[in-house]
């Protein structure tokens, strides 16, 4: 987020606001939010031992590789634009800037979702609760980062000559598939133990269609039946706050109707002496 920030022009103060906000509550809320979590459940040498894990995965590795090597040209550019020469091939700028914003919306509408299948799959059946609530909330934050990049995105890649779009596409899907064979991979080592890499797979796919329709694209992969249960856990609508249920996650609206005219009319009754 502040990578895609540093690189809009500086009348686009709005925008750069939305997004270190974005910024913000991925490093201040999301990070707490999991280490929450992990704290909750694990012991101290248990985390520690995840963190080696997911340092040496090589899948995961991989993964991060493709997505910051992107946010890292970003940053060259603009760093160059700002400090050293200004000449350079027409559209490099923009077309390295909406690389790094489908790099960022393929993360967030895609591979970020698959990760936390297991945990939804518990929420999903009224099971672990209180960490299935914390997720929830982060992904309504999520599905609107993707969304929101993924519009910028539209707005640059609508400017490209029709040549160049095409290219952008192919260099999109590559990408996407370069991504999704590794997620798939890494799912499988995950997943197997417990017999669910399957659905989790047919769960990535379906994010990656997701992704591909936030910027502006048609889905690549054929429609599959997510587990219902999955998507129930998924569901981010404001839910209710009564005595029955858990905290309420949002503000409800009062039921309310417009005064008429006929309600300040008031009959008295004429009691008698």
């Amino acid at each position: 987020m502040p990578v895609v920030s540093r690189a809009l022009e500086s009348r686009w103060h709005q925008r750069k606001s939305v997004l270190n906000f974005m910024a913000a509550m991925e490093n201040a809320v999301h990070a707490k939010s999991y280490s929450n979590i992990f704290m909750t459940y694990l012991k101290p040498e248990d985390i520690s031992q995840l963190f080696d894990w997911g340092e040496t995965n090589p899948h995961l590795q991989q993964l991060l590789a493709y997505i910051v090597g992107y946010y890292e040209a970003l940053d060259r550019l603009v760093y160059q634009r700002n400090y050293g020469s200004r000449e350079r091939a027409p559209f490099a700028f923009d077309q390295a800037l909406w690389q790094a914003m489908t790099a960022s919306v393929f993360l967030e509408s895609c591979l970020f979702y698959s990760g936390f299948y297991y945990p939804l799959y518990f929420y999903g059946q009224g099971r672990l609760m209180q960490a299935g609530e914390i997720i929830n909330l982060i992904l309504r934050d999520e599905s609107i980062h993707g969304l929101y990049i993924g519009n910028l995105a539209q707005e640059r890649y609508r400017q490209f000559p029709p040549q160049l779009q095409t290219a952008l596409y192919n260099w999109a899907v590559e990408l996407l598939d370069r991504l999704y064979q590794e997620e798939a991979a890494l799912a499988a080592e995950l997943y197997d133990p417990v017999g669910l890499s399957a659905d989790v797979q047919i769960f990535l796919r379906y994010n990656a269609n997701k992704a591909l329709m936030n910027l502006g694209f048609d889905p690549l992969y054929p429609s599959e039946a997510v587990n219902p249960v999955v998507l129930n856990g998924l569901n981010t609508q404001t839910k209710t706050m009564d005595n029955f249920s858990m905290k309420g996650n949002g503000y409800q609206k009062i039921r309310s109707e417009a005064l008429q005219d006929e309600d300040f009319v008031f009959h008295r009754t004429r009691v008698s002496p």
